[in-house]
């Protein structure tokens, strides 16, 4: 069984990028799955998930948010992390975040952060 999952989507690689940091920080097996990139992935092999995407257009791309509510409830019963690349600061960078992913799976997760560096050292 492999520990932690990376899930993300990316459209110009960027995001695909960012989450090659924690994936090299993380203590265990880690895997790093391209939403973009259709693979069929079993959740149940995991024990952690981290989910991100970037914030084209103010919005994080629709394969995460698929990814997050076709498996809602299995998402529910792991330990879950949750991040986004984007270019805005401040309130504005706040809000897209807090828009992001359902209210439920943030309030599962037991790491959000907009800044991936720091992400990574709270899942270990």
């Amino acid at each position: 069984m492999l520990t932690t999952l990376i899930v993300c989507a990316t459209k110009h690689g960027g995001t695909e990028k960012c989450a090659n940091g924690p994936k090299n920080r993380l203590a265990g097996q880690t895997e790093l799955v391209n939403l973009k990139k259709s693979v069929k992935i079993d959740l149940n092999d995991y024990v952690a998930i981290i989910i991100g995407g970037s914030i084209p257009a103010g919005q994080i791309q629709k394969r995460v948010k698929r990814f997050c509510s076709n498996r809602f409830d299995l998402l529910n019963q792991k330990r879950i992390g949750l991040f986004v690349c984007r270019m805005e600061e401040g309130e504005k960078a706040t809000n897209q975040f807090n828009e992001a992913f359902p209210k439920e799976l943030m309030n599962h997760a037991s790491a959000t952060e907009k800044n991936i560096i720091e992400f990574a050292n709270q899942m270990n």
